[in-house]
């Protein structure tokens, strides 16, 4: 601060000949600037009326709060991410010759914070006393703050919630009797990333890939926030409270000011990866469709409808279960891989005696004792263990347990899967990445490759037994060919590979088939990528209709202000009180006047420099998704009589010249130094591929 200071003023000196530091009149500058802003941005907000609903839309994002104009287009449900931040700490010795608190309006206010309190403390209190009508009704009175959402949008409008825990989520809201009311509208899901390490039973029923209705969200977009707020946490540990607040939502507002400037782009982006997916998805049915169904006792052939009727078995199947018998399962499995060691070790020290000398053999026998007592504490583990319903696990406890063994080593592989995509996360965003970053990602994959190479050579050695032992017909299949490095690393976290089928015994054909399991994973991706589909273009009409709205509304306060105007000057009656109660000091209407109606000309500048910034893309997406029907969007016309009165500057740069940079991209703190590297070409030096590797197991 004192260097970019001391280059843009002349040097003043004290009194006694010292220089002055003027940090402190600088950042009372900007405090006075953004309190400035904030009053001009209050001061727009009465002016207009805006409600909370069309305040969330201009300042947040116009595809999730907008409303259509077109009173028949179907609403897509809204999505919500949550999530945590426990990055931007203040810390305990910070400074504290701060001002009275002021609260930016991202915030929740201390008044809010004050009444939550008070409730927690009357249901604690409510825990001990046994509750009244009266004491349940004041439970009530303080709504949490997410209502303030539900109640800022459509009456009956869904709601779709993604957390890292989502299903924990449920759970407690549940629990707790929160949302009564609006229950019905709310539906819980857990981010994708966070899915895949919660058991197959949680992903069946709370995964976005699994279930309708969440379209390809992924819940990921506070992680990009999150990355994108990283830079200010060394310098905000030690601020005041207000310094804090206010450089948090200043970088808050551009961070949303950016992604609407850029949201239809976004939209571009989203339904090309949507089409994308959707192309995978129809080669791959379309090369199973060719094939004979040889669960269909009319020999026919493989149909999507088949597919989908094998996954709702799928989840009906794995839903019959409850979580006792898989953590019985799961200890069972323990137990056996254990024991499975056990057997290996003492055989290969078997075949070592021969080659040690007789004064190593004392010590090769108490090696045999060692595995032969922890062999009998593994029986006696197993004996208390209990026994599983036969009908879930077939007559055979040999095939029973080599299975439950190739399950045990096939969850450790997907523990490594899931830890190889986190580290190689960074590259997949598809923007370049610095050399201290990729560095990083080397090293630490090269620290669990070791790993994940010994696990790979326990489920080969695992799956080979089984499939010798009660499958031999299935051994030659390519699918269960040994499983190498390259390969899994290529798999992605939603391949049919890692579908759960070893835990529970079943001779469904989705148990039994790997082109099944495949079938399913296609018209999964078909299923969500159609629904992208349609919520992008609900998503771009809300954009669309938000923006003619919201010009319109400027408009036609403008001209309801210069009608006034008129109307005072020519002395005429009932002119006195035609503003709104805009808070601007003591001042006459007139004044008022003239403070409101340049800043109303300059916002409405404003939001037209951004339809001109927005106009040749909606044009070229709206083209794409309804497919060359005419441009009956109001939108059309609006923009024709706004291509009239203004030119525009900057062209748009290709589309396929520069990708939109996702947000946080260009804020990751711990890689600010160093060249910059293409994602694609440190996938190709890792030997990873774009897609996925065809195998299922």
């Amino acid at each position: 601060m004192r260097s970019w200071l001391e280059e843009r003023s002349p040097p003043l000196l004290t009194a006694s000949g010292k220089s002055r530091d003027f940090r402190t009149n600088f950042l009372a500058t900007v405090d006075i600037y953004r309190n400035l802003l904030n009053r001009t941005e209050s001061m727009a907000n009465e002016v207009l009326e805006l409600t909370r609903q069309e305040r969330l839309a201009r300042d947040t994002c116009p595809a999730c709060f907008g409303k259509s104009i077109d009173a028949a287009d179907t609403e897509s449900p809204l999505i919500i991410c949550l999530d945590g931040n426990f990055q931007q700490r203040h810390h305990a010795a910070a400074s504290k010759n701060y001002h009275p608190l002021m609260t930016p309006s991202k915030f929740v206010q201390p008044e809010a914070v004050a009444a939550m309190d008070s409730t927690i403390e009357l249901h604690e209190h409510l825990n001990h006393v046994r509750p009244t009508r009266t004491k349940l009704q004041m439970t009530h009175e303080t709504s949490p703050p997410g209502r303030h959402v539900i109640s800022s949008v459509e009456p009956g409008r869904g709601i779709r919630v993604l957390y890292d825990i989502g299903c924990t989520l449920k759970k407690f809201i549940l629990l707790r009797d929160m949302f009564r009311k609006e229950r019905d509208r709310l539906t819980f899901g857990t981010s994708v990333f966070h899915s895949y390490v919660h058991n197959w039973k949680c992903q069946i029923e709370f995964s976005p890939r699994f279930n309708e209705g969440w379209g390809l969200s992924d819940g990921e977009g506070l992680e990009q926030l999150w990355s994108f707020l990283s830079p200010l946490i060394i310098s905000l540990r030690y601020s005041t409270r207000n310094h804090r607040l206010a450089a948090l939502a200043h970088k808050v507002d551009f961070h949303n000011t950016r992604g609407i400037h850029q949201i239809v782009q976004w939209l571009w982006q989203k339904h090309r990866i949507a089409s994308a997916k959707q192309l995978d998805a129809e080669k791959t049915l379309g090369s199973l469709i060719v094939l004979r169904n040889p669960f269909d006792v009319n020999e026919g052939m493989y149909t999507p409808d088949f597919f989908k009727s094998q996954w709702t078995d799928q989840v009906n199947f794995q839903k019959g279960h409850d979580d006792a018998q898989t953590e019985e399962n799961e200890r069972l499995a323990s137990f056996l891989d254990q024991e499975a060691t056990l057997t290996r070790l003492r055989s290969e020290l078997n075949n070592m005696v021969d080659l040690f000398n007789p004064s190593s053999y004392n010590r090769i026998l108490e090696m045999v004792h060692e595995f032969a007592t922890a062999e009998e504490r593994q029986r006696a583990i197993a004996t208390n263990l209990g026994g599983v319903p036969m009908h879930l696990t077939g007559p055979n406890d040999e095939e029973r347990n080599a299975r439950l063994l190739v399950w045990h080593a096939k969850s450790r592989l997907y523990v490594h899967a899931v830890e190889l995509h986190a580290e190689r996360q960074p590259l997949s965003r598809g923007t370049p990445v610095g050399t201290t970053l990729t560095t990083r990602i080397l090293a630490a994959m090269d620290r669990r490759k070791k790993p994940i190479q010994t696990s790979l050579k326990k489920f080969n050695i695992y799956r080979t037994d089984y499939l010798t032992r009660f499958a031999p017909n299935c051994l030659t299949l390519p699918e269960n060919q040994p499983l190498t490095y390259h390969t899994f690393s290529n798999l992605s976290l939603d391949h049919a590979f890692w579908q759960d089928v070893y835990l529970y015994h079943s001779r469904a054909p989705w148990a039994l088939s790997a082109d099944v399991r495949k079938g399913i994973q296609a018209v999964l991706v078909m299923d969500r990528t159609a629904e992208e589909f349609v919520m992008i273009r609900q998503e771009l009409n809300n954009v669309m209709s938000w923006a003619v709205n919201h010009h319109q509304k400027i408009c036609e306060r403008i001209d309801n202000i210069e009608l006034r105007r008129d109307a005072a000057v020519n002395d005429i009656d009932g002119t006195d009180e035609w503003l709104p109660d805009i808070k601007l000091g003591d001042i006459d209407n007139t004044t008022k006047m003239q403070l409101v109606l340049p800043i109303l000309v300059e916002y409405k500048a404003r939001h037209e420099a951004l339809m001109i910034n927005w106009a040749l893309d909606v044009v070229e997406l709206w083209d794409q998704i309804h497919e060359g029907d005419n441009r009956e969007h109001s939108w059309f016309n609006l923009m024709d009589c706004i291509a009239d009165q203004h030119v525009r500057r900057d062209e748009p740069a290709g589309r396929d010249e520069e990708p939109v940079r996702r947000e946080g991209d260009d804020n990751v703190g711990a890689d600010d130094a160093g060249e910059e590297l293409d994602p694609a070409d440190v996938l190709s030096m890792l030997d990873l591929e774009a897609g996925v590797v065809d195998i299922a197991g």
